[in-house]
């Protein structure tokens, strides 16, 4: 899994973002290759080296002192056998350490080693004594290999631990070991990293022309008032049509376009050759082209993503909404790609649903958590107050493959094409609500038999009544019947004190709103989000890596981190619904 953030400019901006992130590589692990010194805890750690379209971000998260190799004063025994590249370590008897220092050979002869560099310095609490002994790591080197040493003592803030942060999206990743930079006053840390590539390629992304108006290059011959003329090149999926307005002795003077005004990914370039059926020829024209906008819709753009590893397709039509002017996304899924020239509602699989992400026409803060399976988006485009979010892709079925191919939930958090800031409407992730019972969202899942159904939680009309209604939702939130109104009482409410594997829930007054659900050291228990059907009490898998918490005492604010295990969970609330039930969390690495 990789974990990504940033600020986007706006909403198409983030589509470019995620299409880049999607298919570059990512940091997937970090191996310390010196801890430098002077760092402290929550320093933030850059790279030096590599080519980027998002920079990877380390986050200091242990740090020790003690003695580290300073260099290598002279060498004793030069051994037998080494050749250059080969490694080896200060031996096990050699001093108290943390971590051991690793030298490698840089010179050698006949076998026998002149030249060593310093590959990890190590941290020592008592020094070994010069002549320093080693053992052989790598290559077939013996170990009678000495060296005598001097140290660096008492040095601190030395990094012993690191968390990814943000995996980045390198187009050119950097040669181990490499150097970095700090926030803080560190200086020295070096790492080996790998990076690994999500897979997530982008088939399609473009915003769509339509032809506007156009002049006449070439008036050819032979042309008549009212001849149709199809614009020649360029790549669509509807070509453009000008009717001929006027001519003079056969040649093409004045045209206008018709209603067919082309559905273009490429336009031709100008001038741009005609074809016509009824007689004339050699008539170009020199057009002018703006965005495809609609009666309803402008600003569009679609792309179209398809995850090799796991045949996973998911779509974006980004648009402004006219009537609300809400820039949204409209997510789907999909079951194959057909080519560049086939609409977005006309490829494989598309789902006329009502998943939409409200987002914003300015800059906001993003979260991205990527796997070969699924992709999570959380966006701040509220001014801090409002977090829209999606899910897409696939979730951890409780059938076997043969039962359950193709388990896809698309699920956004409105089921209308609203303005950002109609709070009102929203409710996503593990809480998803829809407008009224009529809507399509604001989420699908695909089920066994491969139809797209409802998936939510409640409506604006009905509330938390009337089930029926639904066709699946998503726990603990949802209510299997019977259950108690979701935003007073919980699904664990029962009795004053219970607990059961590990698991605490103290009522601390008589008032429901001190409840707590935690683990008896104090952690927060993470509950996984749960796909059910209503009506059958069917459980069909849980969202990768999402989890509804108890935030009852309220300590957890939108953007903190839960540590559960010495692993971190980003948290953050549904939309703007931040009562108690409405705060879940996604996990980092």
């Amino acid at each position: 899994m990789a974990w990504f953030k940033g600020t986007a400019t706006d909403w198409l901006d983030m589509m470019d973002i995620l299409s880049s992130i999607g298919d570059d590589e990512h940091m997937s692990a970090v191996t310390i290759y010196d801890g430098g010194s002077g760092y402290a805890i929550d320093d933030t750690i850059s790279l030096s080296t590599g080519t980027y379209d998002y920079a990877p971000e380390l986050e200091v998260r242990g740090i020790t002192s003690g003695d580290t190799v300073a260099t290598i004063s002279s060498i004793g025994a030069g051994g037998t056998g080494y050749a250059v590249g080969d490694t080896v370590k200060l031996a096990d008897a050699e001093g108290t350490y943390y971590t051991q220092a690793i030298l490698e050979v840089t010179s050698v002869s006949g076998g026998v080693v002149t030249g060593l560099q310093i590959n990890n310095p190590g941290i020592y609490s008592v020094q070994p004594s010069n002549p320093v002994t080693t053992t052989a790591l790598t290559g077939s080197g013996d170990d009678a290999l000495t060296v005598n040493l001097t140290w660096n003592s008492g040095v601190t803030g030395i990094v012993t631990s690191v968390y990814i942060t943000n995996a980045g999206a390198a187009t050119a990743t950097p040669t181990n070991p490499v150097a970095t930079t700090s926030s803080g006053s560190g200086t020295g840390f070096k790492g080996e990293f790998t990076w690994t590539e999500t897979a997530w390629v982008t088939d399609m992304k473009f915003q769509p022309q339509q032809a506007v108006s156009a002049t006449i290059s070439a008036g050819g011959t032979g042309y008549s008032v009212g001849d149709l003329l199809n614009v020649v090149g360029g790549t669509y999926s509807e070509v453009a049509v000008f009717e001929v307005d006027t001519v003079a002795a056969g040649v093409v003077t004045a045209v206008s376009v018709t209603s067919n005004e082309g559905f273009y990914s490429t336009t031709p370039s100008n001038p741009a050759s005609t074809s016509s059926t009824m007689g004339g020829s050699g008539c170009t024209l020199t057009i002018t082209w703006e965005d495809y906008n609609t009666s309803t819709t402008q600003d569009e753009k679609h792309m179209i993503m398809h995850n090799s590893n796991e045949d996973v397709y998911f779509g974006i039509r980004a648009y402004n909404y006219l009537s609300t002017d809400g820039d949204v996304w409209h997510i789907n899924g999909f079951s194959g790609f057909n080519s560049i020239s086939t609409k977005y509602w006309n490829q494989p699989g598309y789902d006329a649903n009502q998943c939409y992400v409200p987002l914003h026409d300015s800059s906001f803060d993003y979260y991205l958590s990527i796997t070969d399976r699924r992709i999570i988006g959380i966006f701040n485009i509220g001014s801090g107050s409002l977090w829209s979010n999606m899910y897409v892709g696939l979730i951890d079925p409780f059938m076997t493959e043969d039962e359950y191919p193709y388990p896809n939930l698309i699920l956004g958090c409105a089921s209308d094409p609203i303005k950002y800031t109609y709070s009102d409407l929203f409710g996503g992730m593990h809480n998803p609500g829809a407008g009224s019972t009529s809507e399509t969202g604001p989420g699908r899942l695909c089920f066994p038999d491969g139809t797209y159904q409802i998936i939510r939680n409640w409506t604006i009309s009905l509330g938390n009544a009337a089930q029926d209604n639904y066709t699946a939702s998503i726990q603990p939130i949802g209510d299997p019947k019977p259950t108690p109104y979701y935003a007073e009482d919980r699904w664990y409410y029962n009795v004053t004190f219970l607990s059961w594997n590990n698991i605490v829930r103290w009522r601390e007054t008589t008032d429901v709103d001190q409840d707590k659900l935690k683990r008896f050291n104090d952690e927060y228990l993470l509950i996984p989000c749960l796909c059910t059907e209503q009506d059958s009490y069917r459980l069909f898998g849980t969202m990768t890596d999402v989890y509804w918490f108890d935030n009852a005492d309220g300590d957890i604010q939108a953007g903190d981190r839960l540590w559960v295990n010495g692993v971190a969970y980003r948290a953050f609330p549904n939309c703007k619904l931040s009562n108690k039930n409405n705060y879940f969390c996604i996990k980092e690495g």
